[in-house]
């Protein structure tokens, strides 16, 4: 029998569940205190570039051991919650546009 709270695959998808569940929150607070559009997307685009730049240091510099192997498992939450606050600021822009009407 397969025991899935041992499961490293599990592991990674409970991480970045609550690292995205974090970022949402604080995409939330950005949203409901900012007036201005292009605000509401700087957490993800700040994520988006921090994912990218920690990927490409483990692919293009070796590294001792397995730390690149370890980037590059911290990449895959990281772009898992740039993806989950896009859409959050995304959607929550569009409902307050349309509240508005």
């Amino acid at each position: 029998m397969i025991d899935l709270f041992n499961n490293a695959i599990f592991r990674l998808i409970l991480l970045s569940a609550i690292v995205s569940a974090i970022a949402v929150l604080f995409e939330f607070i950005i949203c409901k205190y900012t007036k201005k559009k292009v605000i509401a997307y700087i957490l993800p685009i700040f994520l988006l570039i921090l994912t990218i730049s920690i990927f490409t240091v483990a692919i293009l510099f070796p590294m001792q051991g397995m730390m690149d192997i370890a980037l590059i498992v911290l990449s895959i939450p990281l772009f898992f919650s740039s993806v989950a606050t896009f859409l959050f600021a995304f959607i929550y822009k569009r409902r307050l546009k349309y509240l508005k009407k």
